[in-house]
């Protein structure tokens, strides 16, 4: 998916100034995220549509929108998604056959996004994509895609457990406060190393640039940048 700008060319932009522009947006943007939460009761504009191996499906979000998709999976097969966003503030959560809740993102922008989904049961599973509702929130546009799957392995545990592990460090960065930062950069920590142990530069990557920030809150801004200049190395490679 490529976004565009207002006179349809495509924007690039190198691995640094991204991670520069992400750095920047989160340092203004995070004493408001902290109290920010997930749209109370979005509007479902459609039903669930089903999700398909090998056919993305793209959409537009408009500000207070819940966007819905299904996928049958066996118990024991591991699922991995990929969503892929420009302009759209929102939270991803995925959900069992049972509706108990998997997987979720802290509210915020949604740029490209990997998800890992184990199936302890047979049944249907779903992905939710809830939109801000505000004036200022703009109408973003993005892309959901199957990228496999496959009989669980154990680097897939290690990768949901990854997976959990920064969605718990971006609860603490919330709370933002001097105990909670720090115990984020703990879990953050912990995640790095499994995402080093599948050698998985863009699971490092990712997790890199999110304890730049949280280092930067800290007061330790040599440590931040560090941390940011490694990440850019590790998507450099992905």
């Amino acid at each position: 998916m490529q976004c565009t700008s207002n006179t349809s060319e495509p924007v690039y932009l190198s691995v640094i100034g991204i991670l520069t522009l992400i750095s920047l947006a989160l340092m203004v943007a995070a004493p408001c995220l902290a109290g920010a939460s997930a749209p109370e009761s979005p509007q479902v504009t459609q039903d669930a549509r089903q999700l398909v191996p090998g056919v993305p499906i793209a959409g537009d979000l408009r500000p207070g929108e819940k966007h819905s998709f299904r996928i049958t999976l066996a118990s024991g097969e591991a699922l991995h998604l990929r969503i892929d966003a420009c302009a759209t503030l929102a939270t991803l959560e995925v959900f069992d056959p049972d509706y108990h809740r998997l997987f979720a993102t802290a509210p915020g922008a949604v740029g490209s996004k990997r998800i890992f989904v184990l199936a302890e049961k047979a049944g249907e599973y779903r992905l939710e994509i809830s939109a801000f509702k505000g004036e200022d929130t703009p109408t973003g546009r993005y892309e959901v895609k199957v990228v496999a799957i496959e009989a669980a392995t154990a680097e897939d545990r290690s990768r949901v457990a990854a997976q959990e592990l920064e969605a718990e460090a971006a609860r603490l960065y919330e709370q933002h406060t001097p105990e909670s930062l720090g115990e984020a950069v703990g879990k953050d920590q912990d995640a790095l190393k499994l995402w080093e142990s599948l050698s998985d530069p863009e699971g490092q990557g990712e997790t890199l640039a999110h304890m730049g920030n949280l280092y930067y809150y800290l007061g330790e801004k040599r440590k931040g940048l560090d941390s940011l200049k490694q990440a850019a190395a590790q998507f450099v490679s992905a």
